[in-house]
């Protein structure tokens, strides 16, 4: 009983040593940690930084604006006096004659008579047949249709002659106005029964007959 209770008091000495060197050793660890610490890293300084005034530039005050006063001229109003008296025209002296002021009887003018007209008509003259031909053209088998327009003389002949529409063969063509001009006869255009000079137009075929 004895020889545990002195085991015991050791089990407690040893601890104590072991708990002693411990706590030494943590101190003297955390010690020289501070001290590296404060080898490597340099001091910190602590500064103030002033903040920038910014001064506002000095804007004058607007330019203060002066009303004028402007008198405008009033004219008086002019005021017109009407005589809304019925006047009765005088009455012209029995075989006057009233004058207008374009020197007209003051009667109006009489409509102009409108003038008959008639337009030129053809007479059993005006034709084609196959005998006006140009004998070129007879043998290359030229045909066509064309439009002519005929100025008329008042004695009814073929003063001018303008192809309007053409065969396309020239040939054709002139033909057609030569016959035209030298044969065809037509009643003159009249103005109130007056012979006039006038136009006329006129449609043209030139055909072959079939040869068999």
């Amino acid at each position: 009983m004895a020889y545990q209770t002195e085991k015991g008091r050791r089990l407690y000495a040893v601890a104590g040593v072991v708990a002693l060197h411990g706590v030494l050793g943590y101190a003297l660890i955390s010690g020289l940690a501070v001290e590296v610490v404060k080898q490597f890293l340099p001091p910190v300084e602590a500064r103030n930084i002033d903040e920038p005034v910014v001064k506002t530039p000095d804007v004058p005050p607007p330019p203060e604006t002066k009303m004028e006063k402007v008198r405008v001229p009033v004219e008086a109003p002019v005021f017109t006096i009407v005589d809304e008296t019925p006047r009765i025209p005088a009455m012209p002296d029995k075989g006057e004659i009233v004058l207008k002021g374009d020197g007209g009887t003051g009667m109006a003018p009489l409509p102009q008579p409108v003038p008959v007209l008639r337009g030129p008509a053809a007479t059993a003259s005006v034709g084609i047949s196959e005998d006006d031909y140009p004998e070129a053209s007879r043998r290359l088998g030229e045909t066509g249709a064309m439009t002519v327009r005929l100025a008329i003389g008042v004695d009814g002949r073929v003063t001018a002659c303008t192809v309007t529409r053409s065969t396309g063969h020239e040939r054709l063509d002139a033909r057609a106005c030569q016959v035209a001009q030298r044969r065809w006869h037509f009643t003159p255009a009249t103005a109130d029964g007056v012979p006039v000079a006038g136009t006329v137009v006129r449609d043209i075929s030139w055909r072959l007959a079939e040869r068999r």
